[in-house]
């Protein structure tokens, strides 16, 4: 039994399955769509899925069932919503087509349409679900391709706890350059299938962990430094566009900021250089943030801003609250806020979007070990609920901070380092998967640890 499967899931598993054949003109009709969704409403239910099945929905009804789908969701939930039908796209705003729409005339798309995105943040942010899988049919590409534009921003309850004990699901055989070890991991992200990427710094290597697997795949880079296209030189983070479907690598010691291609001929092209970059971040127009380690700042690199835009910091090295002093690890919510672990200060610092000067939301009480404080912050996550996830380098442990809070939680670790489960030794990089399961990359213990998220 794999480290996933240790604990049963206890959560409920709600679906909502909608699936339109029957339009009113003949031919906007489609043969699949309803056998499509009953077929799936069969297959969930034997998985112990509560799901709603609708075919042939009008506007008014289609409203109606997302309406009172989304009141049965609890805090907790695992959520499935299933469409299977016309969809369109108008004014950059995606919809869902009923089946009594007249699906010709663009100009009513906006009387008769169902707004995707609305739909979408229904479930996403109304509701403090542990995930929501979104699945269209038959749709048109563009569609298809819009709806995945949407961050997906963990979705954490606010009381959740993880387990004491983590189990290493990469590395921890000590450091080292074969594929079953690491040497000092930093950044690292987890895809929706549970495998991990990760900025295995001191092998200038990007490595992939499938979910179990024992031995590792050298995802890019080399096994000795270098400056060339194909090589590495202590990567900080790594993270995924899935609209390019390309890795954004920061390329530490080469001071360069890489998109690397991972197909059948792979190739590489530079976003910035001559910048000491270390963290990397991506907003919901697929815009780029970079944090730049040695002029204190980090810039959003849009498809209009080729020498990127000053968003947080870039006023001098200092502790007022428009500087920050060597920004690491960034991450960027919906809203298109950067939050910085502002490590020299001992700080997490939120700048909201076109924001002068930023808000202290975790430690900035000086270096220390108690829960207002922190010392040399590195990785950081924030979930919906505006929660903090921080690792706290130097004391050893991840903290958690919630909206407002003036003082942090001990979620994983502790002050004293160590290689034991329960114990981290100089954390950086953080990540949760859609389960709300916590990795945190163990950097001095060359390992990637998993703590399981508890079932409340």
């Amino acid at each position: 039994m794999g480290a996933f499967e240790r604990y049963p899931s206890l959560r409920r598993k709600l679906a909502l399955i909608i699936g339109n054949d029957e339009y009113n003109e003949s031919y906007n009709k489609l043969e699949n769509s309803k056998k499509n969704a009953n077929d799936l409403s069969a297959s969930l239910k034997t998985i112990n899925f509560d799901v709603d099945t609708y075919v042939d929905l009008t506007r008014v009804k289609f409203h109606k069932h997302i309406i009172e789908f989304s009141k049965k969701i609890n805090d907790g939930d695992l959520i499935l919503f299933y469409f299977a039908g016309h969809g369109f796209q108008f004014n950059d705003k995606n919809y869902f087509i009923p089946s009594d729409a007249e699906i010709e005339v663009d100009k009513d798309v906006e009387l008769f349409g169902i707004d995707a995105q609305r739909t979408l943040e229904r479930f996403f942010k109304k509701n403090r679900s542990y995930a929501t899988i979104f699945i269209l049919d038959c749709c048109k590409p563009y569609l298809l391709k819009n709806i995945e534009k949407s961050k997906i921003i963990p979705n954490i309850p606010r009381n959740a706890h993880w387990g004491l004990n983590a189990y290493t699901v990469a590395g921890g055989r000590g450091p080292g350059s074969t594929f079953n070890r690491l040497h000092f991991p930093k950044g690292l992200f987890v895809n929706q299938n549970q495998a991990i990427f990760i900025a295995d710094s001191s092998n200038h290597r990007i490595m992939k962990y499938n979910r179990h697997a024992v031995i590792g795949q050298r995802l890019y880079g080399q096994r000795i430094s270098g400056y060339r296209l194909d090589q590495l030189n202590d990567p900080s983070n790594v993270i995924f566009d899935i609209n390019s479907k390309s890795f954004i690598i920061c390329d530490n010691h080469n001071r360069r900021v890489l998109r690397y291609f991972h197909r059948r001929r792979p190739y590489v092209t530079t976003i910035t250089e001559n910048i000491q970059c270390y963290g990397v971040a991506m907003d919901n127009e697929g815009s780029i943030y970079v944090s730049n380690a040695e002029r204190h700042e980090v810039r959003r690199y849009g498809a209009d801003e080729p020498y990127g835009v000053v968003v947080a910091g870039g006023n001098g090295q200092g502790r007022r609250l428009q500087q920050l002093s060597h920004p690491t690890y960034i991450f960027v919510d919906k809203d298109q806020s950067v939050y910085v672990s502002d490590s020299w200060n001992d700080r997490v610092i939120k700048w909201s979007k076109d924001a002068k000067e930023g808000v202290i939301v975790a430690g900035g009480r000086g270096q220390g070990s108690n829960r207002t404080q922190l010392n040399n912050p590195t990785g950081i996550v924030v979930d919906r609920l505006g929660t903090v996830y921080v690792a706290d380098q130097r004391n050893n442990r991840v903290m958690r901070w919630y909206d407002s809070a003036s003082y942090g939680d001990v979620i994983a670790g502790g002050l004293i380092p160590g290689d034991h489960a329960n114990q981290l030794n100089r954390p950086e990089g953080l990540a949760f998967d859609r389960l709300g399961n916590l990795f945190v990359a163990d950097s001095s213990n060359h390992r990637i640890q998993l703590f399981r998220i508890l079932a409340m």
